[in-house]
């Protein structure tokens, strides 16, 4: 981008496309190796490139996030953190989402979905950010179902893309929590579609997490259209099986351990996800999780 002269870079594409974009415009000015920014390890230098970030799944948020995921020379999941990352223009067509087969449609609307629900109700969380995760969550449930039966639908589809951005600026400011824990550890262990993993995880931990809600929690459920937080688990499960997604991880997972995938979700940069949830998660919660991810093999 620097050797070029560049004076705009264009993201299109999907989560990882659009941070891909984001990064390279991002350190273009400084040493051009991601991995010397990686975890924060260095600031990031001033970016001298405008950026346009066009979105063709409605699912990651990418577009309006400063996180930024990519993988290390081993495969390990890395996150280039800031400002200097966000785009500078965001351009929503529900036309260019229109060939993305069913199956990854779903995969990132619940992907968006999770977003809004954990940045709604993870430790981090506050009144002003409710309007856009409550909101992301309630059009994602509604919308979603009709854009994967009809992809002509392109009501369902521009609606999808404006709830991922809310997703997106929920996250932003509030991060995520337990089920983007495990999705990222997941995808560190072999790779699996973000969206899959995430939302496999959070119909494991859900039930789990609603033992104990928090008025956020209650909060969420009420905004759904629910009379408790007890009712999500059946709620989500519900979507997924409107989405007919199958609740399967790919066939390298039946060669990963539990152990293994522990030591992915205890690293540095998935840690603070799992001390976000909103229920203390214990080393036994952590292991019944795996167990029960790994069984999706």
């Amino acid at each position: 981008v620097q050797r070029m002269g560049a004076e705009v870079v264009v993201g299109l594409g999907g989560g990882s496309a659009l941070d891909t974009a984001k990064i390279a415009a991002a350190i273009a000015p400084g040493s051009c190796d991601p991995l010397d920014y990686a975890l924060a390890a260095s600031d990031l230098p001033t970016r001298t490139a405008f950026t346009v970030m066009v979105p063709t799944t409605a699912g990651t948020g990418s577009e309006v996030t400063s996180t930024n995921v990519f993988s290390g020379r081993e495969g390990e999941k890395l996150w280039v953190w800031g400002a200097q990352t966000r785009g500078d223009l965001v351009v929503m067509d529900p036309d260019l989402t229109e060939s993305l087969p069913p199956q990854s449609a779903a995969w990132c609307g619940m992907d968006a979905f999770v977003h809004a629900f954990e940045a709604a109700t993870n430790r981090n969380t506050h009144k002003g950010i409710a309007s856009y995760a409550n909101g992301a969550m309630h059009t994602t449930g509604r919308a979603l179902p009709r854009a994967i039966a009809d992809a002509g639908d392109t009501d369902a589809r521009e609606t999808l893309l404006l709830a991922s951005c809310h997703a997106g600026l929920a996250i932003d400011a509030c991060g995520t929590s337990i089920a983007h824990n495990l999705s990222h550890a997941l995808a560190g262990c072999a790779p699996v579609n973000h969206g899959l993993a995430t939302l496999l995880a959070f119909e494991v931990a859900l039930p789990w997490l609603v033992k104990e809600p928090t008025p956020q929690i209650e909060n969420v459920a009420t905004a759904q259209g629910l009379k408790s937080a007890a009712k999500l688990p059946g709620y989500v499960t519900g979507l997924i099986d409107k989405c007919q997604i199958e609740r399967r991880l790919p066939p390298a997972f039946s060669q990963i351990t539990v152990e293994r995938l522990l030591a992915e979700a205890d690293r540095s940069a998935n840690a603070p996800m799992r001390k976000a949830t909103a229920r203390t998660v214990t080393d036994h919660d952590m292991e019944h999780f795996a167990e029960k991810l790994l069984a999706l093999a």
